[in-house]
């Protein structure tokens, strides 16, 4: 806690390596992004394809008593697509390692899918173009010929 700035660090240790994360007040989580700290960089691909294999669940915990249902992924399902997402946490309510997820990057998936499916859809709506255009070529040939042959 920084009580200069009002902001509070913090560092967490998640399956795939420590992170680092700020919250200045604003409402949200800052988290460490800045290019000259990160290596091995690589541009992820076919996300649209994977998020479209993943179904938003409703359920209800096992040990709440709530009677509203949350919503959102079951981990086990998400960790075949996208298992950098998920961790194991020890819990001592239960016998087993708890896998949790890190919910923060679903709206970077979300940007990464948008940016795939429009990228998919320019390329259909360009052929489509092309071939309405083609089309328009031989319609405009055909009525040609048939006023030509009227002519006649």
């Amino acid at each position: 806690w920084n009580p200069n700035s009002g902001s509070l660090n913090l560092q967490y240790q998640h399956t795939n390596g420590t992170a680092y994360a700020s919250y200045d007040g604003d409402s949200n989580w800052d988290f460490y992004s800045d290019r000259r700290i990160k290596k091995n960089i690589e541009l992820e691909t076919n996300i649209l394809n994977r998020l479209m294999n993943l179904d938003v669940k409703n359920y209800q915990f096992i040990n709440q008593d709530k009677t509203e249902k949350e919503i959102g992924f079951i981990a086990q399902e998400v960790e075949t697509y996208f298992p950098s997402l998920v961790s194991e946490l020890d819990d001592p309510n239960y016998e087993f390692k708890v896998k949790a997820l890190g919910y923060s990057s679903f709206g970077v998936l979300a940007v990464g899918g948008i940016k795939e499916l429009k990228l998919e859809k320019d390329a259909e709506i360009k052929a489509l173009k092309q071939e309405n255009e083609s089309l328009k070529t031989q319609l405009s040939e055909l009525i040609k010929r048939i006023e030509a042959l009227e002519n006649n």
